[in-house]
């Protein structure tokens, strides 16, 4: 995971906000939209869904909610995480204590989904069953077991 590497700082208990792809309404983004708020959810974490953070502005319900919001903020949007912080900046949500991680790092919904976890401090996603009844998937060498495996 790379892209963990990168973050400079954890988060313990933050908000996370997914910000919509740009592009056409039920395109494949909305496909990996969907499955990241789903396994964030099935984590038990508070997920709010947001229209793309460039086409926010001040005085619209979601850039006011944003801009109230206080605590730890986890940010995944279709940006880079410079310009994410831009953003939420200009809408009046400053930079302290906000991570945002760049969706298009990751190829589907579940890997983004362990890149927030990671940001937020979480070992892994809930192994909890999902809403099929199976467990969320989880990559190959997470537990002690399967890293003795390895070796």
């Amino acid at each position: 995971m790379a892209f963990v590497r990168k973050i400079e700082k954890k988060i313990s208990h933050g908000l996370i906000v997914v910000a919509r792809s740009p592009a056409v309404e039920g395109g494949p983004a909305a496909a990996f939209e969907a499955a990241l708020v789903e396994a964030l959810a099935a984590a038990g974490r508070t997920v709010i869904v947001v229209p793309h953070l460039y086409y926010l502005r001040r005085g619209m319900a979601a850039a006011e909610r944003l801009a109230a919001t206080t605590g730890p903020l986890v940010v995944a949007s279709w940006l880079k995480p410079r310009a994410a912080r831009w953003v939420l900046a200009a809408l009046g949500r400053m930079a302290d204590g906000v991570a945002a991680v760049d969706l298009k790092e990751f190829g589907t919904g579940e890997e983004a989904a362990r890149a927030v976890m990671a940001v937020l401090g979480a070992e892994s996603l809930n192994p909890s069953p999902g809403p099929s009844g199976h467990p969320l998937p989880r990559e190959r060498g997470e537990t002690e077991e399967e890293k003795e495996e390895e070796k």
